[in-house]
């Protein structure tokens, strides 16, 4: 592993260390089921946060007081059968989970692949 991904991984750690007590399980589940989704995205600290990038950005993870998001850079473009995409601006489109039971891995992966093969095109 190089250095470089190295501090990446700490920078992923520290900020889901830095996220509240009850939120912190939240991205941890998030970020697998990303990396699990996306295995050849590369994973790295922009603007704060944790973003996942294949040939461009396709999703990010960010922390609130009391829930998680995972946001998609061209989110108005997915396909969202489940309806659990929240947003109103040109591209981006997050979904709010405030506990693990929450998380609809199916909808999710959905989501993940989609915006995979959007970032593909």
């Amino acid at each position: 592993m190089s250095s470089k991904t190295d501090k990446q991984l700490v920078g992923v750690e520290a900020f889901i260390r830095q996220a509240a007590p009850s939120v912190r399980p939240v991205l941890r589940q998030l970020r697998g089921l990303v990396r699990e989704a996306l295995p050849g995205a590369e994973e790295e600290i922009k603007w704060g946060r944790p973003v996942y990038s294949l040939r461009g950005i396709v999703c990010y993870l960010a922390a609130a007081a009391d829930h998680a998001s995972l946001g998609f850079y061209r989110g108005v473009e997915l396909d969202d059968p489940s309806g659990i995409l929240e947003g109103g601006g040109k591209k981006l489109r997050h979904l709010k989970v405030y506990k693990q039971n929450d998380i609809q891995d199916s909808a999710l992966s959905h989501l993940l692949q989609e915006a995979a093969r959007l970032d593909q095109e």
